[in-house]
């Protein structure tokens, strides 16, 4: 999607590399081997869930690590994901979309925890207010982020995407 390329870093796409592009279509999906080689990562998640509500929750797994190591920034207990949400269920405003944009910066640090931070829309109906979030928290482990995987209610409906860049 070349606009994301330019919105990314004001058109410095030479600093930003994209990764992987997956099309999204089931309840999880998860980007393993992640090269080691730039600062930050980028994710850029546009997705539509099948579960029977109006909206569901966007899970968000480093590492395939399940243990209680993430720490939102809002000061709520630890958990063994990020939740940032809403995006859109079966019963949202029919081809509408949820946005998401994830930065986990110094990825590949041995000696630091990472910081997560997510931005989100998603507008559900046409009648009610949408929402619009800022959200993020600490990723408790040093190692290296490998994997990313996402979790939902229900399933990805065909059209969702998430787009994984690294950025120099």
């Amino acid at each position: 999607m070349p606009f994301l390329d330019n919105y990314l870093v004001g058109g410095a796409t030479s600093d930003v590399v994209k990764i992987a592009e997956v099309l999204l279509g089931s309840t999880a999906l998860a980007i393993s081997n992640i090269p080691q080689t730039y600062e930050h990562l980028r994710v850029i998640i546009v997705s539509r869930s099948d579960a029977t509500a109006t909206e569901t929750s966007l899970l968000v797994r480093l590492n395939s690590n399940a243990t209680n190591i993430y720490y939102p920034v809002d000061g709520t207990s630890a958990t063994s994901y990020f939740s940032f949400s809403p995006i859109a269920g079966a019963k949202a405003e029919p081809n509408w979309f949820s946005f998401a944009d994830i930065t986990i910066s110094n990825y590949s640090s041995t000696s630091m925890a990472k910081t997560v931070l997510a931005a989100n829309l998603a507008k559900l109906s046409a009648a009610s207010v949408g929402t619009a979030q800022l959200k993020g928290g600490i990723f408790g482990a040093l190692d290296p982020i490998t994997s990313l995987s996402l979790i939902i209610g229900g399933a990805f409906v065909p059209g969702s995407k998430m787009i994984l860049y690294g950025i120099k």
